[in-house]
This record gives structure tokens, sequence and C-alpha cells, in this order.
């Protein structure tokens, strides 16, 4: 209720936001230059700042202090490199907001180093493929493909095209340490083929700089 002076809370949220504005209203002047993120990171920071606002029901902008009641509430839900990522996240809605970023403060890197010291989190490691397992599944999708009544002057069939196909994948994926993703992102304009050197692949990952990676 408005003018109601007992109403302490609300003063005091008044004040808060008077305090960040007037914080916004400083950086206002300030270039930004927002950087590039794939799609999987802008969602994971979507997913982590709705976490913060709406599954924890705390307010945007924040301060240092309640990102560290943040960490210390959610320390046994997620592991450290997930709460990272959130801090991350935080920290992108405050530049974009044209808010001063809490979570550079002192207090926050101190935290954090302690969660990692102290938390009992096994990383899931997975299990690499090994050169015998992939010999299994090449010598499997050559069979599959291969038609003893299939005549060399006619065309491919379908079952061959996808047996060659998924032997590309496989082969690829294991020799050059290609993840699902850059090997779905493949043109056939990132493909180089050369006398001396055989045949290189540009990649074009989520940074500026490209990444060529020779075939064996």
């Amino acid at each position: 209720m408005s003018g109601n002076k007992g109403d302490k809370s609300s003063s005091e949220q008044a004040f808060i936001n008077k305090g960040f504005l007037n914080e916004r209203l400083a950086t206002k002047g300030r270039a930004s230059h927002p950087p590039h993120f794939s799609p999987e990171t802008a969602r994971a920071y979507k997913i982590a700042v709705n976490h913060y606002r709406f599954t924890c029901g705390r307010l945007l902008p924040t301060s240092a202090i309640e990102i560290v009641d943040y960490l210390s509430a959610s320390r046994n839900s997620f592991s450290p490199s997930t709460l990272q990522i959130h801090l991350s996240a935080l920290s992108n809605w405050h530049s974009k907001q044209g808010f001063a970023d809490p979570t550079k403060d002192k207090v926050i890197r101190e935290f954090m180093a302690h969660i990692k010291r102290t938390s009992g989190h096994v990383p899931c490691r997975r299990q690499s493929v090994s050169f015998n397992d992939l010999t299994i599944m090449d010598d499997y999708l050559n069979e599959d493909g291969h038609d003893e009544h299939s005549n060399l002057l006619l065309p491919p069939s379908n079952k061959q095209l996808r047996s060659l196909r998924d032997r590309v994948i496989l082969l690829l994926g294991y020799w050059c340490s290609l993840s699902a993703k850059q090997i779905v992102d493949l043109e056939i304009t990132d493909l180089e083929i050369s006398n001396t050197q055989g045949m290189l692949i540009n990649l074009s990952p989520s940074t500026n700089h490209q990444v060529k990676v020779l075939v064996p």
C-alpha cells in the first residue's frame, strides 16, 4: 500500500532499485560489444538465468552476496562446472543489460574455489571407443552395405549409400576427433583435396578462427 511507513520491504526494494538504476545510467554510455555464443551456449545461459529467477525466485539484477547465497543453496544440486556456467550466464545477463557485473567480485571467486575443493561430485567420464571396437563397427557397416547381386554398372542402392555414409561418419569422428556437431555441420565446401597432403577439413568453431584437420 502506497504511503505506508511500516512497509519496510517496499522502501528497501525501492532503494535497491534506485542504486541499480544509477549503476546502469553510469555505464550506459560505454561501448557495448556483445560476445558471440553458439546456440548451445545461448540455450544453457537461458536455462541458468531462468533457474536463478524463476526456480529459485531470485531477483535480477543482483549482488555478489545474493549470488554467494545462491551458490551455497545450489552446491548440492549441481557440479562445480555447472555452477560455473550459471555464473557465466549471470555475468552475461548483467553485461547485456548494462549493469555492473557482480560475478567479478573477489568473494565469489573465493567461494567457488572453496566449492571446487570440497565438492564430492564425481565427474562422469565417457568411455572412449577402442580401436578394436572401431574395427568391429566398420566391418559390420562394410558387410551391411555389400550386396553380392549388385551390378557395378548400376548406381549404388540406398542401403549401400547409407552404409557408406555411416562408415564415413564413424571413421572421421574417430581419426579426426570430431564431435557430432562438427560432423553434422560439415559442408562439401569445407573439404580440400591436396595431392601432397591428402584431404583437409576446414572447421568453423564458435570462435572467429578457422581450424584445419588433416584426414589420415
